[in-house]
């Protein structure tokens, strides 16, 4: 029997009307409307916020669910297909020398590495590399309004950065371009001293070359269970399963991420609104009477 693809994977995605924002609707309702108050249609554009991001996410742990489900199917038939090879002398050396060849690799590579990792030059380029990570943080962080905590909305939060703040006479697109430099550099002066050190040390290039060889062997074996794997039956139809699993859980992605542009879009659209009420309505009539 072929294991059955769960039915909860197989997510009809359509027009998503299951998930249908009210977000924008909300957001273009007057402030003022009869019957309502400034808080009220908060609390209800908040509460429609938090209907809409649980939905979406039930979806996509669904989705996510379905793939998991399929690959670890696959995994069991793997097993099952590999166990017949296991008994074979070929196989089981080949294994026994990769695992020796990738230990005794990993024993003369970590004095090496300590010993570089304890130089001047490594640990300014460790300490370059943070601070250029703590500025992209500090850059990339949003600062909420203490108003907007007050009422709850902590999603149209102002996007004024910690690096806005700081009088450095440089946009924050400046300080996040010189930021990710400074990071990229660093890491790569950090690869450069490890790939000197290794390659100047005998006796971690001769374990690598032995490493090598053996991973050849090794996966020469590997590639004969998987030549029998993709013919196996069970296998076939559960790799068709999983190609439609991740289908499904590409669409659920860009669905959600285009909701919440267009309620993204319709927050800017009536923050706009509103600004430009309150720079022209100060002159203008008010048509409420007492």
């Amino acid at each position: 029997m072929f294991a059955r693809f769960p039915s909860k994977a197989l997510i009809t995605i359509g027009l998503m009307s299951g998930i249908a924002l009210p977000i924008a609707a909300l957001a273009n309702q007057p402030a003022g409307s009869p019957g309502s108050s400034s808080s009220s249609a908060t609390a209800a554009a908040n509460a429609a916020k938090a209907q809409a991001a649980a939905q979406q996410r039930k979806q996509l742990e669904d989705a996510r669910a379905g793939v998991e489900t399929v690959k670890k199917q696959i995994a069991k038939v793997r097993t099952r297909i590999e166990s017949t090879f296991t008994s074979k002398d070929e196989y089981t050396a080949a294994k026994k020398e990769f695992d020796t060849a990738q230990a005794a690799y990993d024993a003369a590579l970590k004095p090496v590495l300590d010993a570089v990792h304890k130089k001047p030059e490594y640990q300014k380029a460790l300490k370059d590399r943070a601070n250029a990570q703590a500025t992209l943080d500090s850059a990339n962080k949003k600062l909420i309004k203490p108003d907007d905590t007050a009422s709850g909305d902590t999603t149209t939060a102002s996007e004024t950065t910690v690096a806005d703040t700081i009088d450095s006479g440089k946009s924050r697109a400046d300080l996040i371009k010189e930021a990710a430099d400074q990071r990229f550099k660093a890491g790569l002066e950090l690869r450069r001293l490890e790939d000197d050190a290794i390659g100047e040390d005998q006796k971690v290039s001769a374990a690598k070359s032995r490493r090598d060889d053996a991973k050849k062997a090794w996966d020469a074996e590997q590639a004969q269970v998987n030549e029998a794997l993709t013919a196996d039956p069970e296998y076939i139809q559960l790799a068709g399963q999983l190609k439609t699993a991740e289908q499904q859980l590409a669409t659920v992605r860009q669905s959600i991420a285009a909701q919440q542009k267009a309620a993204e879009q319709a927050a800017a659209a009536q923050h706009a609104s509103q600004s430009t009420g309150h720079t022209t309505g100060g002159g203008g009539k008010s048509s409420y009477h007492n």
